[in-house]
């Protein structure tokens, strides 16, 4: 790093004084360093991880890991219970997912976001309850929702309208081979909306995902209905024009289709955001979408995630 200051990085992160030296601001205590110098994790030296596992390796602090959840976890619940309301956190899958981190995250309280088939696969491996699991991704495969409703998901976040069908489709695909085998039909898939609020985040743009010329989530912008290329009758029937906002025709199309439960609202601004403002542009973006929808549909949604 050099001395000059990144335009990206905040102003408490500094170049140390010596390449050495554990900044406490990054470095937290399970990292430290021995008599000699050599870098230890969790008191365990890095030369005897090389000894037993060889290298490359990548290593996790348990310890941190479980002190960073339960911080999470209890300032959230702390905060909401102010209010009289629930707070649950979710561990970010793509950050890094293996099977014990899955279980430490659950085992912790936390429960887990998981953004593809593969990672979906891990935390189900890892015995995480279905209900403990969100599902992303903005090209979910027949497969990814298959699994997904099997496995009793807890939530499913939906990107666009053609997803909304395709997991319609997979739901009565599955509850038709249910009843069929003498069983009971799934309940209705739980679903959260995400919506692109607009809000351009303190991060590099390469992983800014709240602004409108990106692929995530729905539009909020009057007039992109239009992009569902539906007709004016289907338009009619769902209650809105091509003036309506796309993310608003979704949120009509969804509290009309018995087979998915309605939760609420998703947005996601971001990865490694350093200032606070962005999350309360966003929140206020979400809640106000969240009213309308309200409003317009006579529902009272439970639920908004900020991703």
């Amino acid at each position: 790093m050099s001395d000059a200051q990144s335009l990206y990085a905040p102003n408490w992160l500094t170049c140390p004084d010596h390449p050495a030296e554990l900044n406490r601001t990054i470095w937290t205590d399970s990292f430290q360093r021995n008599h000699g110098g050599e870098l230890t994790i969790d008191g365990i030296a890095a030369s005897e991880l090389v000894e037993e596992f060889d290298t490359p390796q990548y290593v996790f602090s348990e310890d941190t890991f479980r002190a960073r959840a339960r911080g999470y976890r209890r300032a959230f619940e702390d905060a909401f219970a102010r209010y009289g309301a629930q707070a649950s956190v979710y561990y970010a899958g793509k950050s890094f997912l293996c099977t014990a981190v899955a279980r430490w995250a659950h085992e912790e309280g936390l429960c887990l976001d998981t953004a593809s088939g593969g990672e979906l696969a891990i935390a189900l491996r890892a015995q995480v309850p279905g209900q403990n699991i969100a599902l992303h991704g903005n090209n979910k495969s027949y497969d990814e929702i298959k699994r997904a409703i099997k496995h009793g998901v807890g939530r499913v976040v939906v990107d666009s309208i053609d997803e909304l069908k395709l997991i319609t489709d997979v739901y009565a695909e599955l509850c038709a081979e249910s009843v069929a085998e003498g069983l009971e039909p799934y309940p209705a898939v739980p679903v959260l909306i995400r919506i692109t609020p607009g809000v351009h985040a303190s991060t590099h743009e390469s992983i800014a995902t709240a602004h409108e010329d990106q692929k995530f989530g729905m539009s909020l912008q009057p007039g992109t209905a239009r992009l569902a290329g539906l007709e004016a009758d289907e338009l009619e029937y769902w209650s809105t024009t091509e003036d309506e906002s796309y993310a608003m025709l979704a949120a009509g199309i969804l509290a009309a289709t018995d087979s998915l439960e309605f939760r609420g609202i998703h947005c996601h601004i971001g990865s490694q955001i350093f200032e606070a403002q962005g999350f309360e542009q966003a929140a206020d973006t979400a809640l106000t979408f969240m009213h309308a929808v309200n409003q317009k549909y006579g529902l009272s949604l439970p639920e908004l995630d900020l991703g």
